[in-house]
């Protein structure tokens, strides 16, 4: 809803995503509604996790990269190669990485490896 109206994701805040969280929590197909965290109350704040979008599964590549290789941080073209390697969502309009950062590590570490065998 936030993506279709415009609204840039660091815009967003905390508030943006409660009706949405709490409604699925409470009333949701699967939800906790009946788990005891929620009949007693024990939940003060919900944290929204949300999906890495391509720029920022980038710089997941990147940050880990600098920490296993240097010089590859630099190859713009092995970074290009593993998000090209990736699956994205919604079909309609596939904005979002189906993996996250720790997932992009291990894709990122066969990648290097592949990369330091070509040079």
């Amino acid at each position: 809803a936030h993506r279709a109206s415009g609204k840039p994701r660091t815009k967003l805040r905390a508030v943006d995503f409660e009706k949405i969280v709490t409604e699925n929590i409470f009333y949701g197909d699967g939800g906790l509604r009946k788990s005891q965290i929620i009949q007693n109350q024990l939940i003060d704040h919900y944290v929204p996790f949300l999906p890495l979008e391509r720029q920022h599964a980038k710089e997941c590549i990147r940050t880990y990269l600098r920490s296993r290789d240097l010089a590859a941080v630099k190859d713009e073209s092995l970074i290009e190669e593993i998000l090209a390697e990736l699956l994205y969502f919604p079909a309609s309009d596939p904005v979002f990485s189906k993996s996250g950062c720790k997932r992009l590590e291990q894709k990122t570490d066969v990648a290097l490896a592949e990369w330091k065998a070509r040079k």
